[in-house]
């Protein structure tokens, strides 16, 4: 398995695959922002082939992406998702933290200008974790 093969670069993301037999298995896409933390890199999409499941795939892409943004001396990595995709613990076992806090939530979305949609925040109907990158 090929990992890190960039498809595509643009100012404000990163895309990586994760490559076997020049078949696409895995792919994670990631931009940077300036957020209520610093530069902040943040985990847009991740997904891997249903076939690849439990493989390791997606940690190494994470991984990569974690080093890349420690790189480029993000001080955190944020990422998003729908309560419903049940990945909570898969992000806390890989050292991802919630933001729980209020003020922290409606810090994030100002950042992310998605003002409008702080309510699926606030009900927890999405869910906000984060990985701080300096310690």
């Amino acid at each position: 398995i090929e990992l890190g093969v960039p498809f595509d670069k643009k100012e404000d993301g990163t895309y990586d695959l994760a490559l076997t037999d020049k078949k696409i298995i895995g792919f994670l896409i990631g931009s940077a922002y300036i957020s209520f933390k610093g530069k902040t890199a943040h985990l847009n999409r991740i997904a891997v082939d249903k076939d690849f499941n439990h493989k390791g795939i997606g940690k190494k892409l994470i991984l990569q992406f974690e080093n890349a943004a420690t790189i480029n001396k993000c001080v955190s990595i944020t990422l998003e998702f729908d309560i419903a995709l049940n990945v909570e613990s898969y992000y806390k076992k890989s050292g991802y933290f919630p933001l729980n806090q209020l003020d922290e939530i409606k810090s994030y979305v100002k950042s992310k200008g998605k003002e409008e949609s702080l309510e699926k925040y606030t009900t927890f109907k999405r869910r906000i974790y984060f990985k701080d990158l300096t310690k």
